[in-house]
């Protein structure tokens, strides 16, 4: 009886290094053909019209001369149903409107998102973000800026913060403008059985 177990154990472990094996060389064909996808491409994002005129027709007056604070806040609070209500992140969610709305042409299809931060070497907190198209039909490929927008210069010129309008197509500008230069990303290899 002891044997029978030890060796049904025996055999649940090749299979279970079998499968491994094979969920790893999918994955290792998914980075190829995301590395190739990635070399066949140009990867130009690009803004189509004007920016400001666009934002003016979803904001409410009352939003004019607000700080990009105040647009987010106003956002939470359910006061722009312009926006979508997901993705939950404000920025986010003028990228997604922008696409929808052919202001910001991706060169892909796929989702402009937040992909990577820079922290606070001390404090360990946020500073920046980097954006990437996560790109649709790879489970792997994510095209990512080569460099991050700091927070205090997020919707600013010279340093200081535009309002309503002027400060959406600021950050616009500004997330396009880092992709300008990208660089592949391979997303983590999710365990096996998820």
């Amino acid at each position: 009886m002891a044997r029978k177990n030890l060796w049904s154990k025996n055999k649940e472990s090749a299979e279970q290094a079998g499968e491994f094996t094979a969920s790893q060389q999918r994955y290792l064909d998914d980075v190829a053909r995301a590395w190739e996808e990635f070399a066949a491409q140009s990867w130009l994002f690009d803004i189509s019209g004007d920016l400001q005129e666009w934002a003016r027709t979803w904001l409410p007056r009352e939003l004019a001369d607000s700080t990009l604070a105040e647009v987010e806040a106003a956002k939470h609070r359910g006061q722009l149903p312009a926006l979508p209500a997901e993705p939950v992140h404000f920025i986010e969610s003028l990228i997604v409107k922008a696409v929808r709305d052919g202001v910001v042409v991706l060169p892909a299809p796929g989702r402009l998102a937040r992909s990577f931060a820079h922290r606070d070497p001390v404090g360990e907190y946020q500073i920046a973000s980097g954006y990437g198209l996560y790109v649709d039909g790879s489970d792997v490929l994510v095209v990512r800026a080569k460099s991050a927008i700091m927070y205090e210069d997020l919707g600013c010129v010279a340093g200081r913060p535009l309002k309503g309008a002027a400060a959406v197509e600021r950050v616009l500008e500004q997330i396009i403008g880092t992709m300008q230069s990208v660089r592949s990303f391979n997303r983590p290899r999710p365990p096996i059985g998820l």
